[in-house]
Order: structure tokens, then sequence, then C-alpha cells
């Protein structure tokens, strides 16, 4: 089975700020035969893309999937990790989060305009 996924592995790369000879490296290959896996110029098993996916810690899936709605947020503990999050799946939680704190304030204000009346 052919995938042409070269264009992404070579945006996750970036993104991840690795090196071609860093994952040629540690695939046991050429620099240049990792290269042409990423200009798509060789077929690539689901094998290799799994072994790829281990080097960036991702799931096969996720690499397929990946597009440019996709963000990647860094985060330390004491080693660079990093998360993808659909950027539609993220505002609709934001989304949510927001909603049920305008509720909440919502609910301390009704609190404080019966504590007032009770004053009056």
């Amino acid at each position: 089975m052919e995938l042409k996924v070269g264009n992404k592995l070579k945006k996750i790369r970036e993104l991840k700020n690795l090196s071609q000879e860093h994952l040629a490296q540690s695939l046991k290959m050429s620099q240049t035969n990792y290269s042409k896996l990423e200009r798509d110029e060789v077929e690539m098993s689901i094998s290799r893309l799994a072994e790829i996916g281990k080097l960036f810690g991702m799931k096969v899936e996720d690499i397929i999937a990946f597009d440019e709605k996709f963000m990647f947020t860094a985060y330390d503990h004491g080693q660079a990790a990093y998360t993808i999050h659909n950027n539609q799946v993220a505002n609709e939680q934001i989304k949510t989060l927001y909603e049920d704190k305008i509720k909440l304030l919502e609910e301390i204000i009704k609190m404080k305009d019966e504590e007032l009346k009770r004053f009056k």
C-alpha cells in the first residue's frame, strides 16, 4: 500500500525541530533515503510509518490525518514533548469553558443582588 504522507512528515519533523539526519540515523537509513520519503519519491509501508510515528511520539492515524488545521502545543517535563490538538476541538472546549464561567458569574451576581435586597 503506497502512502502519500511525505509532506506531512516534513511539516511534523520541522514543527518538532528534528533533523532529517537524526530521523534517518534512528531509522537506520541514510539521510538521502529519508529525504526521499518526505518527497514521496519512494513507497512507504505502514510499518515504516509506524516507526517514524514512534520517533514523533504520534500514532500513524494522527500522521495521516495531520493538516494545517492542527496545532502543536509544547510542554516540558525534563524533555520536550508534543501533543496535537485539532483547532476545532480546542475552540469548542474553550467555548464551553467560557460559557460555564459566564453561568457561574451570573449565579454569583444573582446571589449578590439578593444579598443587597436584604440590606435595603
